[in-house]
């Protein structure tokens, strides 16, 4: 069985849909400091309308958080979906009652590539997805 972890989510259209989508997992939001951006504004307005802790912080601050990737002024301090292994997937088919849907991926490289697909998942309202 999975655990649940503390982890970053770098880029405005990450930390928009986690906020938008999932704010009673994220933990805080670090916005870059003198940021002029209307899409880091209203990340701010929405994160504090829903209780999240909101920083701002040095561009260099989000630079050591996003560890190089490009995080365009939005990073977020998200607490991990559960993750499962192989041997929970028969559970999760039978809780679904005949309604399971998998997407099942292989070989995906780019994280806004996984990205996509994870959002379209979740829009599709698939079971489980298996990487």
């Amino acid at each position: 069985m999975g655990n649940k972890q503390n982890q970053w989510i770098v880029g405005i259209n990450a930390v928009a849909s986690a906020v938008d989508h999932d704010a009673d997992n994220v933990r805080e939001v670090l916005l870059e400091a003198g940021a002029k951006n209307p899409r880091i504004a209203s990340i701010e307005e929405e994160a504090r309308r829903r209780g999240i802790e909101v920083r701002r912080v040095a561009q260099q601050a989000l630079d050591g958080v996003a560890g190089g990737l490009r995080h365009q002024g939005a990073v977020a301090r998200y607490a991990a979906a559960k993750t499962h292994d192989e041997d929970d997937l028969p559970g999760l088919v039978e809780a679904a009652e005949g309604r399971a849907l998998l997407l099942v991926l292989d070989g995906v490289q780019d994280p806004h590539n996984l990205g996509a697909c994870l959002r379209s998942a979740a829009a599709a309202g698939v079971t489980a997805v298996v990487i």
